[in-house]
């Protein structure tokens, strides 16, 4: 079973607030709760309809709290791209590309409260995930040192 330790996750973003304040005192702390609230409700959603596991939440919420709002903004764009690329491999070597998008249009429907039922083929009964989380350490990763330079 794949899951983000909360220990990770809670200690992160808790170096995040600290460091905020260490280095820029009330607006640092302003700054991370900033990165925090944009790095969580936008997952949530997506966590609430079955998208993503809570863990990736709570890792994104830190990886706001760490980097800001610029790194974060960044790592959204990178950890979309990485995290499409492993779902086409997994859906590639799984044989079930047709599947995968309909069940990827289904869930995007459902974020905006539109009910759609795909008809799929017989092997998609075996429910294939993505571990999201190394996608989203990845594309955080890149954001960070892109914006380091």
């Amino acid at each position: 079973q794949r899951c983000i330790p909360n220990w990770i996750t809670l200690s992160g973003t808790c170096a995040g607030f600290l460091l905020g304040a260490m280095t820029l005192g009330y607006m640092g702390i302003i700054q991370s709760l900033a990165g925090w609230i944009l790095g969580f409700f936008p997952f949530y959603l997506v966590f609430r309809k079955k998208g993503i596991g809570a863990g990736d939440v709570k890792l994104m919420a830190m990886v706001g709290t760490l980097g800001g709002v610029k790194i974060l903004m960044l790592s959204y764009l990178y950890t979309s791209l990485i995290g499409f690329f492993m779902a086409c491999y997994i859906l590639f070597r799984a044989g079930q590309i047709r599947n995968g998008f309909l069940k990827s249009l289904q869930l995007f429907l459902r974020l905006f409260g539109v009910s759609y039922k795909p008809v799929l083929s017989p092997e998609s009964e075996a429910t294939l995930t993505i571990p999201y989380g190394a996608a989203i350490a990845a594309g955080s990763y890149i954001a960070y040192f892109t914006m380091i330079k």
